[in-house]
């Protein structure tokens, strides 16, 4: 670059102060008029609020000179002078893409204007062609864009910052730059959500199309040079209205449709193993009070593997737990088990399928068995507990259309949390949904309480497609009718069975295991 070259640049809010030096007016005479003549009204044409001025004299041992310019987005406008020698002047960005080039080949003056983004471009003068004698002054003169380092404000208005939302939601921005706005995006965590173009700034958003969380809210806004302004809050989407818990380890199936599916029985880790989902409901029973520590170990294996525990335990006598003379001993187990729990839920049943083991006078009276469930809850309350769910389980014949037993002999008022019973399929003509289940889960819906089944079982007798399908159907039926069965424990053992083993074989293992490994609707403790 020839070293006599010069450069000025300055805002046309201020006097050309480059004329003050009395060497620069005579070469400006010289140039201005001398040279290129025409230039001043160039000069006129294009004023803006920033000028950068470049005149020099090229020579045959300095056959070039450059310059770099660095300007804000919009319009430049280029005017090129000369008339003692062939040059041409071109505009390039820092990529190195020539923008524009001007010719001045025998041509007092040319022009252009162009469109920048904001950039250091280099403008650069060099001679054309011909033969290149003497000294050969240039005059270029280039009004452009100031280069806007100020981002535009971004606030997001709606929704608040921390706020809670459901269903269709505004949200909305507020953007200001004094160049203008170009655009505001709007962003969910890191997905753009919607752009618009015009104030007031806002979008849709469907906050039902995502899951119930807390999500980060972001706001662009683009000023016209490209600056950008961002903001940032976070909103707690709550869409799913969360189930009422109305006892421990509820899963509420009428709002939820997920109910508890699980067994009795000693195969539970081959069950797992098999699966690879928890048995969601275990039920185990202690055959004799004072079994405490096996409720207890019984409670925490269980909740180590993901289960739900349902502990049963036989009493010393109905009539002695409710005349108060055993309430230390109550209290004690109710303590430990609820202890045991860890905050995790236990169902709880004290002596289950009572009906055949009422008589008609002293201990195990159906009067007797109402006061010491009465005693139970009580005592309960007396406690505190906060992880035991209280229920007794009926055995389902109490139901059928030819029985010596009715329910209502043992039913209590307020104290149950839950009504369950024990359901079998003893022969080939008894499918597990027949009248005396029907009438049970009506019997206890009537009371206003969910229901459960402790114990389950049917055998293939001779069809074993038919007994998996009856099964499935079993399952199903409680969520097809909208019913409030919160869980079913298959009993997956051979104890106390003198006329045949219920263990679960063959398409009704396969049916069983299907349920517990691939149905949505079973329902897990860790889920709750």
């Amino acid at each position: 670059m020839a070293t006599t070259n010069r450069k000025v640049k300055k805002s046309s809010k201020r006097k050309n102060s480059w004329f003050a030096s009395a060497k620069a007016r005579l070469l400006l005479v010289v140039l201005l008029f001398g040279v290129v003549g025409v230039s001043y009204m160039l000069y006129q044409t294009f004023a803006a609020s920033n000028r950068a001025d470049y005149w020099g004299i090229l020579t045959t041992s300095n056959r070039s000179a450059t310059y770099k310019l660095t300007t804000g987005g919009g319009t430049m406008n280029v005017a090129f002078s000369n008339n003692t020698a062939d040059l041409s002047l071109s505009v390039i960005n820092s990529s190195g893409r020539t923008l524009a080039t001007l010719k001045s080949i025998g041509k007092k003056d040319v022009y252009a204007s162009l469109t920048v983004t904001p950039d250091t471009y280099t403008i650069s003068i060099r001679m054309v062609s011909g033969v290149f004698a003497g000294k050969k002054g240039y005059s270029a003169h280039i009004t452009y864009p100031t280069e806007d380092s100020t981002k535009p404000t971004a606030v997001i208005t709606k929704p608040l910052n921390s706020e809670t939302v459901s269903g269709n939601v505004d949200f909305m921005a507020n953007s200001y730059d004094e160049n203008g706005v170009s655009r505001v995006e709007f962003y969910i965590g890191t997905s753009l959500l919607g752009t618009d173009v015009s104030a007031p700034y806002s979008v849709k958003w469907n906050t039902t199309s995502v899951k119930d969380g807390v999500y980060q809210l972001q706001v662009k806004a683009y000023d016209t040079t490209g600056n950008i302004g961002v903001a940032s809050g976070e909103t707690t989407v709550k869409n799913s209205t969360a189930p009422e818990r109305r006892f421990p380890g509820d899963p509420n199936p009428k709002v939820t449709k997920k109910a508890y599916w699980g067994a009795s029985g000693t195969r539970m880790a081959e069950h797992e193993a098999a699966t690879g989902k928890s048995v969601s409901i275990h039920r185990t029973f202690a055959n004799a009070w004072g079994k405490t520590s096996q409720l207890v170990n019984n409670i925490k294996d269980d909740h180590s593997h993901n289960r739900l525990p349902w502990v049963s335990i036989k009493t010393p006598g109905w009539g002695t737990l409710a005349s108060g003379s055993r309430d230390a001993e109550i209290d004690a187990m109710l303590k430990a088990l609820d202890t045991a729990a860890e905050g995790k839920p236990v169902w709880f049943t004290v002596h289950h399928e009572f009906e055949g083991d009422t008589t008609t006078t002293g201990e195990y009276t159906a009067a007797n068995f109402r006061a010491m469930q009465k005693k139970i809850r009580e005592r309960m309350n007396a406690v505190n507990t906060k992880n035991i769910a209280f229920m007794p389980i009926y055995v389902a014949y109490s139901w059928a259309k030819v029985t010596r037993f009715n329910p209502e002999d043992w039913y209590v008022a307020g104290v149950w949390d839950a009504i369950a019973f024990d359901h079998y399929s003893d022969n080939a003509n008894q499918d597990p949904l027949r009248e005396s289940y029907y009438n049970a889960v009506n019997w206890i819906e009537a009371k206003g309480l969910p229901y459960a089944v402790g114990e389950w079982g049917t055998r293939d007798y001779g069809d074993a497609t038919q007994a998996a399908k009856e099964m499935q159907d079993f399952w199903n039926w409680g969520f097809a009718n909208n019913k409030d069965g919160i869980g079913y424990s298959y009993y997956d053992s051979a104890l106390n069975s003198p006329e045949g083993s219920w263990e679960l074989e063959g398409p009704r293992l396969d049916t069983w295991r299907d349920i517990l490994k691939n149905d949505t609707r079973v329902q897990r403790i860790n889920e709750l």
